[in-house]
Protein backbone atom coordinates (compact mmCIF):
# COMPACT_ATOMS: atom_id res chain seq x y z
CA UNK A 1 0.00 0.00 0.00
CA UNK A 2 2.84 2.31 0.85
CA UNK A 3 4.70 1.64 -2.04
CA UNK A 4 1.57 2.24 -4.59
CA UNK A 5 0.73 5.63 -3.26
CA UNK A 6 4.47 6.73 -2.95
CA UNK A 7 4.62 5.81 -6.67
CA UNK A 8 1.65 7.20 -7.52
CA UNK A 9 2.48 10.72 -5.42
CA UNK A 10 6.02 10.58 -7.10
CA UNK A 11 4.63 10.49 -10.71
CA UNK A 12 2.14 13.26 -9.83
CA UNK A 13 4.39 15.60 -8.63
CA UNK A 14 6.32 15.43 -11.51
CA UNK A 15 2.83 15.84 -13.53
CA UNK A 16 1.50 18.32 -11.18
CA UNK A 17 0.97 21.33 -13.50
CA UNK A 18 -2.10 18.58 -15.60
CA UNK A 19 -3.80 18.14 -12.64
CA UNK A 20 -6.32 20.89 -10.68
CA UNK A 21 -5.40 21.91 -7.01
CA UNK A 22 -8.89 19.15 -5.63
CA UNK A 23 -7.28 16.31 -7.16
CA UNK A 24 -3.57 16.91 -5.81
CA UNK A 25 -3.68 13.27 -4.32
CA UNK A 26 -5.46 11.61 -7.33
CA UNK A 27 -2.58 9.59 -7.90
CA UNK A 28 -1.66 9.01 -4.24
CA UNK A 29 -4.75 7.41 -3.40
CA UNK A 30 -4.88 5.15 -6.73
CA UNK A 31 -1.31 3.82 -6.15
CA UNK A 32 -2.57 2.68 -2.52
CA UNK A 33 -5.61 0.96 -4.40
CA UNK A 34 -3.33 -1.11 -6.63
CA UNK A 35 -1.06 -1.90 -4.53
CA UNK A 36 -3.67 -3.61 -2.08
CA UNK A 37 -5.62 -5.38 -5.06
CA UNK A 38 -2.16 -6.89 -6.23
CA UNK A 39 -1.47 -8.56 -2.86
CA UNK A 40 -5.12 -9.70 -1.67
CA UNK A 41 -6.28 -9.86 -5.59
CA UNK A 42 -9.21 -8.08 -4.74
CA UNK A 43 -9.63 -5.04 -7.10
CA UNK A 44 -12.57 -3.84 -5.49
CA UNK A 45 -11.15 -3.83 -2.09
CA UNK A 46 -8.04 -2.02 -3.00
CA UNK A 47 -10.95 0.88 -4.11
CA UNK A 48 -12.78 0.83 -1.68
CA UNK A 49 -9.72 0.73 1.25
CA UNK A 50 -7.97 3.96 -0.58
CA UNK A 51 -10.70 5.73 -0.62
CA UNK A 52 -12.60 4.72 2.76
CA UNK A 53 -9.41 5.66 4.79
CA UNK A 54 -8.67 9.42 3.97
CA UNK A 55 -12.36 10.07 4.05
CA UNK A 56 -13.71 7.80 7.10
CA UNK A 57 -14.18 10.78 9.15
CA UNK A 58 -16.83 13.04 6.58
CA UNK A 59 -20.05 12.83 6.06
CA UNK A 60 -19.88 9.77 4.01
CA UNK A 61 -18.03 7.72 6.58
CA UNK A 62 -21.00 8.44 9.15
CA UNK A 63 -23.60 6.90 7.03
CA UNK A 64 -21.85 3.74 6.76
CA UNK A 65 -22.76 1.86 9.93
CA UNK A 66 -26.31 2.72 9.59
CA UNK A 67 -26.44 1.85 5.90
CA UNK A 68 -25.07 -1.62 6.35
CA UNK A 69 -27.28 -2.05 9.39
CA UNK A 70 -29.97 -1.39 7.01
CA UNK A 71 -28.98 -3.41 4.35
CA UNK A 72 -27.81 -6.56 6.25
CA UNK A 73 -31.80 -6.48 8.02
CA UNK A 74 -33.84 -6.24 5.23
CA UNK A 75 -31.65 -9.00 4.05
CA UNK A 76 -32.38 -11.05 6.86
CA UNK A 77 -36.27 -10.62 6.84
CA UNK A 78 -36.57 -11.34 3.13
CA UNK A 79 -35.11 -14.42 3.40
CA UNK A 80 -36.91 -14.82 6.22
CA UNK A 81 -40.59 -14.89 4.08
CA UNK A 82 -39.09 -16.09 0.91
CA UNK A 83 -36.28 -18.48 1.17
CA UNK A 84 -32.87 -17.81 0.83
CA UNK A 85 -32.49 -18.93 -2.44
CA UNK A 86 -30.65 -16.45 -4.83
CA UNK A 87 -32.26 -14.97 -7.73
CA UNK A 88 -29.56 -15.96 -10.49
CA UNK A 89 -28.12 -18.45 -9.07
CA UNK A 90 -28.16 -21.99 -7.50
CA UNK A 91 -28.79 -22.12 -3.55
CA UNK A 92 -25.78 -21.86 -1.62
CA UNK A 93 -24.72 -25.46 -0.64
CA UNK A 94 -24.53 -23.87 3.38
CA UNK A 95 -27.24 -21.36 4.65
CA UNK A 96 -27.25 -19.63 7.49
CA UNK A 97 -29.77 -18.86 10.86
CA UNK A 98 -30.56 -16.49 13.00
CA UNK A 99 -27.89 -17.84 15.14
CA UNK A 100 -25.35 -17.55 13.20
CA UNK A 101 -25.75 -14.14 12.95
CA UNK A 102 -26.44 -13.15 16.58
CA UNK A 103 -22.46 -14.98 17.17
CA UNK A 104 -21.71 -13.19 13.98
CA UNK A 105 -22.39 -10.32 15.99
CA UNK A 106 -20.85 -11.27 19.33
CA UNK A 107 -17.78 -12.31 17.79
CA UNK A 108 -18.09 -8.60 16.31
CA UNK A 109 -17.73 -7.15 19.52
CA UNK A 110 -15.23 -8.85 20.93
CA UNK A 111 -13.12 -8.08 17.67
CA UNK A 112 -13.85 -4.52 18.99
CA UNK A 113 -12.36 -5.65 22.38
CA UNK A 114 -9.59 -6.80 20.95
CA UNK A 115 -8.60 -4.06 18.43
CA UNK A 116 -8.72 -2.19 21.42
CA UNK A 117 -6.70 -4.06 23.16
CA UNK A 118 -4.28 -3.95 20.44
CA UNK A 119 -4.52 -0.34 20.16
CA UNK A 120 -3.55 0.23 23.39
CA UNK A 121 -0.59 -2.04 23.43
CA UNK A 122 0.69 -0.06 20.36
CA UNK A 123 0.78 3.04 21.58
CA UNK A 124 2.16 1.81 24.91
CA UNK A 125 5.10 0.39 23.26
CA UNK A 126 5.80 3.21 21.28
CA UNK A 127 5.77 5.31 24.41
CA UNK A 128 7.90 2.90 26.27
CA UNK A 129 10.96 2.72 23.87
CA UNK A 130 10.52 6.04 22.89
CA UNK A 131 12.71 6.85 25.74
CA UNK A 132 15.52 4.40 25.05
CA UNK A 133 18.74 5.16 23.06
CA UNK A 134 17.95 4.87 19.32
CA UNK A 135 20.26 2.51 18.92
CA UNK A 136 18.70 0.14 21.51
CA UNK A 137 15.04 0.46 20.23
CA UNK A 138 15.88 -2.35 17.26
CA UNK A 139 17.95 -4.17 19.59
CA UNK A 140 14.70 -4.99 22.35
CA UNK A 141 12.00 -4.91 19.76
CA UNK A 142 14.12 -7.99 17.99
CA UNK A 143 14.71 -9.61 21.11
CA UNK A 144 11.20 -9.67 22.06
CA UNK A 145 10.29 -10.83 18.68
CA UNK A 146 12.61 -13.52 18.37
CA UNK A 147 11.22 -14.58 21.64
CA UNK A 148 8.03 -15.07 20.41
CA UNK A 149 8.59 -16.25 17.50
CA UNK A 150 10.54 -18.98 18.85
CA UNK A 151 7.36 -19.67 21.05
CA UNK A 152 4.77 -19.84 18.70
CA UNK A 153 7.24 -22.03 16.44
CA UNK A 154 7.26 -24.46 19.99
CA UNK A 155 3.45 -24.53 19.64
CA UNK A 156 2.42 -24.36 16.30
CA UNK A 157 5.62 -25.63 14.53
CA UNK A 158 5.44 -22.60 12.36
CA UNK A 159 7.03 -19.24 12.50
CA UNK A 160 3.75 -17.46 12.57
CA UNK A 161 4.94 -14.38 13.43
CA UNK A 162 6.93 -13.82 10.62
CA UNK A 163 5.71 -13.23 7.05
CA UNK A 164 2.70 -11.74 5.29
CA UNK A 165 0.87 -14.14 7.03
CA UNK A 166 -1.25 -15.81 4.38
CA UNK A 167 0.00 -19.24 5.88
CA UNK A 168 -1.37 -18.22 9.20
CA UNK A 169 -4.74 -17.46 8.04
CA UNK A 170 -4.79 -20.77 5.76
CA UNK A 171 -3.93 -22.64 9.02
CA UNK A 172 -6.87 -21.11 10.67
CA UNK A 173 -9.50 -22.26 8.01
CA UNK A 174 -8.22 -25.64 8.24
CA UNK A 175 -7.74 -26.55 11.77
CA UNK A 176 -9.44 -25.85 15.30
CA UNK A 177 -6.58 -25.43 17.68
CA UNK A 178 -6.61 -25.49 21.53
CA UNK A 179 -7.67 -22.50 22.84
CA UNK A 180 -5.65 -21.62 25.40
CA UNK A 181 -2.89 -22.30 22.18
CA UNK A 182 -5.14 -19.37 19.90
CA UNK A 183 -5.00 -16.98 22.53
CA UNK A 184 -1.55 -17.36 23.35
CA UNK A 185 -0.93 -16.50 19.57
CA UNK A 186 -3.19 -14.13 19.50
CA UNK A 187 -1.11 -11.95 22.58
CA UNK A 188 2.26 -13.03 20.60
CA UNK A 189 0.42 -11.40 16.87
CA UNK A 190 -0.23 -8.61 19.37
CA UNK A 191 3.13 -7.71 20.84
CA UNK A 192 5.63 -8.52 17.81
CA UNK A 193 3.55 -6.20 16.05
CA UNK A 194 3.41 -3.39 18.33
CA UNK A 195 7.29 -4.31 18.90
CA UNK A 196 7.84 -3.74 15.05
CA UNK A 197 6.75 -0.49 15.05
CA UNK A 198 8.09 0.65 18.35
CA UNK A 199 11.96 -0.69 17.09
CA UNK A 200 11.37 1.43 14.31
CA UNK A 201 10.15 -0.99 11.74
CA UNK A 202 7.57 0.02 8.77
CA UNK A 203 4.73 -1.24 7.49
CA UNK A 204 1.27 -1.22 7.46
CA UNK A 205 -1.28 -2.71 9.59
CA UNK A 206 -3.98 -4.05 7.15
CA UNK A 207 -2.31 -7.98 7.02
CA UNK A 208 -1.50 -7.92 10.78
CA UNK A 209 -4.90 -6.56 11.76
CA UNK A 210 -6.27 -9.43 9.65
CA UNK A 211 -4.54 -12.02 11.20
CA UNK A 212 -5.37 -11.10 14.34
CA UNK A 213 -9.15 -10.96 13.89
CA UNK A 214 -9.05 -14.92 11.84
CA UNK A 215 -7.45 -16.13 15.11
CA UNK A 216 -9.89 -14.36 17.38
CA UNK A 217 -12.41 -15.92 14.85
CA UNK A 218 -11.09 -19.09 14.86
CA UNK A 219 -11.05 -18.82 18.68
CA UNK A 220 -14.52 -18.16 18.88
CA UNK A 221 -15.10 -21.45 17.16
CA UNK A 222 -14.95 -23.32 20.55
CA UNK A 223 -17.71 -21.49 22.10
CA UNK A 224 -20.13 -22.30 18.64
CA UNK A 225 -22.53 -25.00 19.27
CA UNK A 226 -23.21 -27.56 15.86
CA UNK A 227 -20.51 -29.42 14.29
CA UNK A 228 -20.74 -27.06 11.13
CA UNK A 229 -19.09 -23.58 12.47
CA UNK A 230 -18.84 -22.26 9.45
CA UNK A 231 -16.27 -19.40 8.14
CA UNK A 232 -15.73 -17.65 11.33
CA UNK A 233 -12.01 -16.92 10.88
CA UNK A 234 -13.18 -14.82 8.14
CA UNK A 235 -16.04 -12.86 10.26
CA UNK A 236 -13.34 -12.14 12.68
CA UNK A 237 -10.65 -11.24 9.73
CA UNK A 238 -13.53 -8.41 8.60
CA UNK A 239 -14.60 -7.93 12.01
CA UNK A 240 -10.83 -7.40 13.18
CA UNK A 241 -10.06 -5.42 9.77
CA UNK A 242 -12.95 -2.71 10.60
CA UNK A 243 -12.16 -2.21 13.99
CA UNK A 244 -8.68 -1.60 13.74
CA UNK A 245 -8.64 0.41 10.30
CA UNK A 246 -12.42 1.75 11.16
CA UNK A 247 -13.15 0.63 7.41
CA UNK A 248 -16.32 -1.47 7.61
CA UNK A 249 -16.95 -1.18 3.92
CA UNK A 250 -13.21 -2.71 2.93
CA UNK A 251 -13.52 -5.41 5.62
CA UNK A 252 -16.58 -7.02 4.55
CA UNK A 253 -15.14 -6.08 0.69
CA UNK A 254 -12.34 -8.67 1.43
CA UNK A 255 -13.87 -11.40 2.90
CA UNK A 256 -16.11 -11.06 -0.51
CA UNK A 257 -13.85 -11.07 -2.94
CA UNK A 258 -11.13 -13.19 -1.92
CA UNK A 259 -13.25 -16.25 -0.55
CA UNK A 260 -16.40 -15.72 -3.11
CA UNK A 261 -18.57 -17.39 0.30
CA UNK A 262 -21.98 -16.03 -0.11
CA UNK A 263 -23.11 -17.54 3.87
CA UNK A 264 -20.03 -15.58 4.73
CA UNK A 265 -21.39 -12.07 3.19
CA UNK A 266 -24.14 -11.10 5.67
CA UNK A 267 -22.55 -12.09 8.69
CA UNK A 268 -19.36 -10.50 7.60
CA UNK A 269 -21.48 -7.33 7.27
CA UNK A 270 -23.05 -7.41 10.57
CA UNK A 271 -19.82 -8.25 12.26
CA UNK A 272 -17.98 -5.03 11.70
CA UNK A 273 -20.57 -2.85 12.68
CA UNK A 274 -21.13 -4.52 16.03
Amino acid sequence: IFMGATVGDRIQSRLDRFFPKEDRTMLLVAGAAAGLAAIFKAPLTGVIFAIEVPYKDSLRGRMLVPTFVASASSYVVSILLTGSERIFAHASPRGFTMQDLFLASLLGLCCGLGAKLFAWFHHFSMKLLATAPAYARPVVAGTGIGLLTALVFQLFGEPFLYGPGYRLMHHMLAHTDPLWMLLVLFIAKVVATGLTFAGGGTGGMFLPLSVMGAVLGTAFLHFVPGPTAGPYPLIGLAAFLGAGYRTPVAAISVVAETTGDPWARIPAMLAPVA
